[in-house]
């Protein structure tokens, strides 16, 4: 890589920490300068203003959840194996990726005012509609339900993977637990998973 192209990634890595620490508003261009090495200048070279970083930001977590999730159902699986193994890869990758749940968090106080800027929405609704074709697959192949609504079903493999990160600080102190070991991870992944396969398989 280039030299620029070297102190521009250097930049991206530094906004993407200071952005999950501290959000949007908290994060400072002249912190980011200094944590980067780099001269406030040359961050509005590559980037307007901080708003077009952080949306650049987002882009950037976005695609390496697609990566993950692309891996989750290229393995040619049943239908069957393929939701267990997308609900296993967002437990794995929330657990790798805690930057990821803070980015979208803040965002969400944001009220998703910069999503759209980003890439984030195409990656996600690439792999959102993929899952519902694998349900939609298994209702047809008589291995799910026929009731189910698929929408809802996508929408509870979000929901009960994500919420698990999102609300780990505070359950360990209320419940007195650890949940943030791979080992209580794997336990919860395990648990959910036995609800979805449950809810959605003909019995």
């Amino acid at each position: 890589m280039k030299n620029a192209e070297l102190k521009k990634q250097r930049i991206l890595d530094v906004a993407l920490e200071e952005f999950a620490e501290k959000g949007l508003y908290g994060a400072r261009i002249n912190d980011l300068a200094e944590k980067a090495g780099v001269n406030k200048r040359l961050i509005y070279e590559h980037f307007n203003n901080k708003e077009e970083l952080y949306s650049s930001v987002l882009t950037i977590v976005y695609e390496r959840l697609a990566k993950f999730e692309d891996a989750a159902v290229s393995q040619n699986l049943s239908c069957e194996e393929t939701i267990k193994n997308i609900i296993a890869t967002y437990f794995n990758f929330f657990y790798e990726n805690p930057c990821f749940i803070k980015l979208v968090m803040w965002e969400n106080l944001n009220d998703a005012a910069y999503i759209s800027k980003s890439q984030a929405i195409s990656l996600k609704k690439n792999a959102l509609d993929f899952a519902k074709d694998i349900l939609i697959k298994g209702k047809n192949e008589g291995v799910f339900k026929e009731t189910i609504d698929v929408d809802e079903v996508v929408m509870s493999i979000n929901m009960l993977t994500f919420s698990y990160y999102s609300n780990t600080h505070t359950l360990t102190h209320i419940l007195h637990r650890d949940f943030d070991t791979r080992e209580a991870m794997e336990k919860r992944c395990a648990h959910v998973t036995a609800m979805i396969m449950d809810h959605i398989l003909k019995k």
